[in-house]
């Protein structure tokens, strides 16, 4: 009897295909490798956002520093009058008042002006629901000499009021309020503008005082201290 025919030797695949991954550039592996974990990750939500963090808290009376400005800020208080220095409050509105000392820390002088961008870029304020920056600033005001927008010589302190219009029903629901900081980058312009100014505020530290009140911004109030066996006088 005839003993059937050996059957045909099976190729070896393993061979030819490691020969033919060997012969794949490693760069193609990598964007492929990519790809996938692109679309699984796609699949399940997208990569996630990488969270920012908070801004650090400084506490009432320490001193901010920027290479721009250095600011110690006093107190805030909703101021009733205005009529000094002529200012104007909108409808519905009130104004409120964050007291600086500040510094120069630039080599030129700066004007201290709500106009936009320079100094009135470095603050702003968040009272309950409503935050007010360089739009709603009505004024930064020198308080010792009541001037409106003064001019801030280079490491020369100066008094400071920084006024911004916010809407009475937000400050009546709130005893307090947090006050933004902000860094600038100085721009060197160069082709179509010509000159150095601070611009990009970037949210630096921020720091929480309760609101007071003034009859007008340069008016301060004066307890009167009795002594505990005196009787005020009638």
């Amino acid at each position: 009897m005839t003993a059937p025919p050996a059957p045909p030797a099976r190729s070896k695949p393993a061979r030819w295909a490691r020969v033919a991954i060997d012969r794949v550039p490693t760069k193609w592996l990598v964007t492929g490798a990519t790809g996938v974990f692109l679309i699984a990750t796609a699949a399940f939500g997208g990569l996630a956002d990488a969270e920012t963090p908070a801004p650090p808290v400084i506490a009432h009376g320490e001193t901010f520093s920027s290479p721009q400005l250095a600011l110690t800020l006093g107190e805030a208080a909703v101021i009733d009058s205005l009529d000094e220095l002529y200012l104007d409050v909108p409808s519905g509105h009130r104004a409120i008042a964050v007291f600086a000392q500040a510094s120069n820390a630039w080599t030129r002088p700066q004007l201290a002006t709500a106009a936009e961008g320079g100094i009135g870029e470095v603050l702003a304020l968040r009272v309950g629901d409503e935050r007010a920056g360089a739009g709603e600033l009505l004024a930064i005001v020198r308080t010792d000499d009541p001037q409106v927008s003064p001019m801030l010589q280079p490491g020369v302190a100066a008094p400071l009021a920084f006024i911004w219009a916010v809407p009475a029903a937000s400050i009546d629901a709130a005893g307090q309020l947090t006050v933004e900081l902000f860094t600038q980058r100085l721009h060197t312009g160069t082709v179509t503008a010509s000159g150095q100014w601070w611009t990009d505020p970037a949210l630096a530290a921020t720091m929480t005082l309760p609101i007071g009140e003034r009859a007008t911004l340069t008016a301060v109030a004066v307890a009167v201290a009795v002594a505990p066996d005196e009787e005020p006088a009638p």
